[in-house]
């Protein structure tokens, strides 16, 4: 089965997540997702927005990394998104880019991203 998706950065105001999410549902998307990035705003914030404007389409960070979270509160972001959104959450892990350039190092990335999810 196909499915479509989108995903926005975390950089737009309060109030468009919910409009472009809205957007998004009406024309037929399947998924709807926040980046995840270095020097951005964490992606939950805007997805809890988009959950209360959409009621079909999955909703999920695109990706998170277990060295800059912990697997802990991973878990806890997306419980809390899927609570929120009654039951629509998805999660995606990466071993994140750039870390290395802020002093993040990433050993055995498989194994971490593995344990995480």
């Amino acid at each position: 089965m196909r499915q479509i998706g989108l995903a926005f950065q975390s950089d737009k105001a309060p109030g468009t997540y919910a409009r472009l999410a809205a957007a998004g549902e009406a024309y037929g998307v399947d998924m709807l997702g926040v980046y995840g990035d270095l020097m951005f705003q964490p992606p939950l914030g805007p997805l809890l927005e988009m959950a209360g404007a959409t009621s079909r389409v999955a909703l999920g960070p695109v990706c998170l990394n277990p060295y800059s979270l912990h697997p802990y509160e991973i878990a806890g972001q997306i419980a809390t998104l899927d609570l929120v959104s009654e039951g629509r959450a998805f999660l995606g892990l990466a071993r994140g880019a750039w870390l290395t350039d802020v002093g993040v190092d990433q050993p055995e990335p498989i194994k971490h991203v593995a344990e995480s999810a």
